[in-house]
């Protein structure tokens, strides 16, 4: 018992070691979130939408790339997405990568709907908003970190433990009232 905890302890290390040289990788290469970059003049009322629709832990972040490890940024149609609405998740994020177990048939990857874990969020620099979080997607334990710039851009990365860590980057969204009521 305690060797298989060993095991799956220096396991998670490598994942998360793999994952941070990839994300440091993609940063430094120009790929992670253009927006941030673009933007010349800072408008207060964007900056204070996004710290409202963070700090009420009710957002979406629409998904524009996608940046596995073994490929190059690839774009997106507008069809994906995570939504965070106060202790439940939805995300419907294309993976394209390897994957160590998964189901016959490859499974649901990344789209699934389940409660948030282990939420946290913190200031960064220049503004921005850090927010961490875990979730069970059934077939899968998938962490998330998500980098929410002052302009609403944002990169996510995206750690399972049955596949390659992926990023993806695009904008933060508010959620209609009607939607948050149901």
């Amino acid at each position: 018992m305690e060797r298989l905890r060993l095991i799956r302890s220096a396991a998670a290390d490598i994942i998360r070691r793999v994952a941070v040289s990839v994300l440091v990788a993609v940063a430094w290469s120009g790929q992670v979130s253009v927006y941030a970059s673009s933007v010349t003049e800072d408008d207060p009322e964007v900056r204070k939408a996004v710290s409202e629709a963070v700090a009420d832990t009710v957002y979406k972040v629409e998904v524009d790339w996608m940046y596995p490890m073994s490929h190059g940024g690839i774009s997106l149609n507008d069809l994906y997405s995570i939504t965070v609405m106060k202790d439940s998740l939805v995300s419907r994020l294309p993976y394209f990568g390897r994957a160590y177990s998964v189901p016959y048939g490859g499974g649901n990857g990344l789209m699934f709907e389940a409660g948030i874990k282990e939420y946290g969020c913190g200031d960064g620099r220049n503004g921005r908003k850090e927010i961490s979080f875990s979730a069970d997607s059934g077939e899968d334990h998938v962490k998330f970190h998500l980098t929410v710039f002052p302009d609403g851009s944002a990169s996510i990365s995206v750690i399972s433990s049955n596949r390659q860590p992926i990023s993806y980057s695009g904008r933060l969204t508010k959620i209609d009232e009607k939607l948050q009521k149901k």
